[in-house]
């Protein structure tokens, strides 16, 4: 444990020339690895984002409370249609 402790103060520093040094030479080191972070992104944004596409099907519900379309959710007891205009109405079937 001593052995530990001694190796620990060995890498403490207390001169404010040295952290000063040791942080340059650290963001040095860092940005030549990754490139620097300004205005570089590795997936243009034209190629990240994707298209998107409608999956409109002919068998859409309709809410027989409101008439909003009926969505297919998840929940912890299953698969469910919720209303899409759910904090009005809050009309559910079993999916």
């Amino acid at each position: 444990m001593k052995d530990i402790g001694k190796k620990i103060e060995q890498l403490n520093v207390t001169d404010n020339k040295e952290k000063k040094a040791l942080k340059k030479k650290h963001r040095d080191t860092t940005r030549n690895a990754t490139g620097s972070r300004q205005g570089k992104s590795r997936i243009p944004v034209a190629k990240a984002v994707s298209p998107v596409t409608s999956h409109s099907s002919s068998t859409t519900k309709e809410c027989p409370k409101c008439g909003a379309a009926m969505t297919l959710k998840a929940g912890r007891n299953g698969k469910f249609y919720g209303c899409g205009g759910f904090p009005v109405c809050r009309y559910t079937e079993k999916g």
